[in-house]
């Protein structure tokens, strides 16, 4: 779980001066010696005494559901050999508090339910 006073600027479409608040649980289970799977529910909240972004949206700085996220995810991690790791991640989002202003800049045509398939290739050296 965090708490902080975040100061980001520029990167998305408001300034962050206020409370966040994030946690997540994830549980895993080891198939075999080098394949795990894993399911992990997270959430961040721009203000913790804002849970549902009404205040947010109601002071015209946009959509309740820029102001938090939830997200269930369900993935698999294959690691053949120490150096190689490859993910897969299926992601059921609720909110769109995590997406940078960059790459949406309307932040009013955002879906607040939206879904995300991510793949990962990592070596360590």
């Amino acid at each position: 779980m965090f708490i902080r006073n975040a100061g980001v600027r520029g990167a998305l479409p408001i300034d962050i001066e206020d409370q966040n608040l994030g946690y997540y649980f994830q549980l895993g289970y080891r198939l075999n010696q080098g394949l795990k799977a894993y399911i992990r529910y997270d959430t961040t909240y721009y203000d913790k005494d804002d849970k549902k972004g009404t205040k947010f949206a109601a002071q015209g700085r946009g959509p309740a559901h820029f102001a938090f996220a939830k997200d269930i995810t369900l993935g698999v991690s294959y690691t053949p050999s120490f150096p190689w790791n490859f993910g897969l991640e299926l992601h059921s989002v609720n909110g769109t508090v995590w997406l940078p202003n960059i790459e949406n800049p309307d932040i009013y045509r955002q879906r607040q339910y939206w879904n995300i398939f991510l793949a990962q290739v990592a070596y360590r050296f």
